[in-house]
């Protein structure tokens, strides 16, 4: 290598490790407290130190003026979500008051973010909005060539969301200027539903595309892919060097991800199409599939745990707290809480729509979403 090229590939180096070394906190909320992206934080850890155990009643509930999709997220002392009526809502915490609202030129399917002073939302309409979290004021927008429905996760100084156009990007939190984008191979099922994930530096992303890939976050260098045999609306996550996701097709896989040639470790069938996101706990993991059943599985080999029938069909990824309950919405208008021990519901609440999104805990409640148009607020 001659010397032109070794300086190259050294100064390469020294940026990414000031990038890696610039997280020096893991990329969860900044207040323990919070919850202020989907499935928690960027690397999707959905759960909470709060010990919060039922029986709980409804503290509030705020109208929107259409279903909501959409999974709510808690950041000082507020709570954002987004309806089909096309609008992002921020309602106050304690007493269920709306705030503000902003309104977007189509439905808003996917969940905030609310990272370095600011709430970001993607819309159907096709733009990425950064607002100002007190007063809803519009701060930048950013426009891709097609509806957005994945969420965004936020980590360092950049945003990071797919969009039916099935690019993956990178957006400064700041300016709102595109850093990079990637396109994921086209394929007949196209558009990127799934929601990426940040762990040490790397960007996972999955799209219908039926293949998962990594991504160096601070430069899109693509580190590998890996295909998964069907396309993705579950949103991967990644524990001890391991990805887990699920598919269309009913299975869950567990991929190593360390190296530039990722192996799968396991999969599991599990009978039906998994669109809610695993969470890894304590080294088990809990899955619900569109068949209604929970699975508890052990993260080495994929054995089932326990498993059990919970309701009609499950697109909500499941939200645990310290006390180890995990609280998880149903399409017929129920929302559980599940012993994870024991694997057996022990309380649930009747709304009158389906529950799409997944919960937040926070504040010493539950917050969720539901297709009746209401944000509700659960607490003792």
């Amino acid at each position: 290598m001659n010397v032109e090229r070794r300086l190259i590939v050294f100064i390469a180096l020294l940026t990414e490790m000031a990038f890696f070394m610039s997280y020096c906190r893991p990329a969860l909320a900044a207040d323990g407290e919070d919850w202020p992206m989907f499935m928690k934080d960027a690397g999707h850890s959905s759960f909470t130190k709060e010990n919060i155990a039922p029986p709980l009643k409804i503290k509030w509930k705020f109208k929107t003026g259409g279903p909501i999709y959409s999974s709510p997220v808690v950041a000082n002392g507020k709570v954002f979500v987004g309806s089909n009526d096309g609008s992002l809502y921020a309602v106050d915490v304690k007493t269920g008051k709306g705030l503000w609202s902003f309104k977007t030129d189509a439905a808003v399917v996917s969940a905030p973010v609310v990272y370095e002073g600011r709430v970001y939302i993607g819309s159907k309409d096709g733009y990425l909005y950064a607002l100002d979290p007190e007063k809803g004021t519009l701060l930048w927008k950013f426009k891709t060539k097609a509806k957005i429905t994945s969420s965004a996760i936020a980590a360092i100084n950049w945003v990071y969301f797919g969009s039916d156009d099935t690019y993956l990007y990178a957006v400064d939190l700041k300016t709102g200027k595109r850093k990079w984008r990637r396109k994921l191979r086209d394929y007949k099922y196209g558009a990127i539903f799934s929601t990426p994930v940040y762990k040490d530096g790397v960007i996972y992303a999955a799209g219908k595309n039926t293949l998962v890939y990594a991504f160096v976050a601070n430069r899109a260098a693509k580190r590998w892919r890996f295909g998964i045999g069907s396309p993705a609306y579950s949103s991967p996550v990644v524990v001890d060097d391991v990805l887990y996701i699920g598919t269309f097709d009913g299975k869950l896989y567990a991929i190593k991800t360390p190296s530039k040639k990722p192996t799968a470790k396991w999969k599991k069938d599990l009978g039906s199409w998994i669109y809610a996101s695993p969470v890894v706990i304590d080294k088990k993991i809990y899955i619900g599939t569109k068949k209604g059943e929970i699975f508890s599985l052990n993260v080495e080999d994929g054995s089932v745990i326990w498993k059990m029938k919970l309701c009609n069909s499950i697109n909500s990824t499941m939200a645990v707290t310290a006390g180890n309950i995990g609280f998880v919405g149903c399409m017929d208008g129920n929302l559980h809480a599940v012993d994870l021990d024991k694997g057996k519901s022990v309380w649930s609440i009747a709304v009158l729509g389906g529950i799409n999104s997944s919960p937040a805990v926070s504040q010493g409640m539950v917050f969720f979403s539901s297709k009746d148009g209401n944000l509700y607020a659960l607490g003792k």
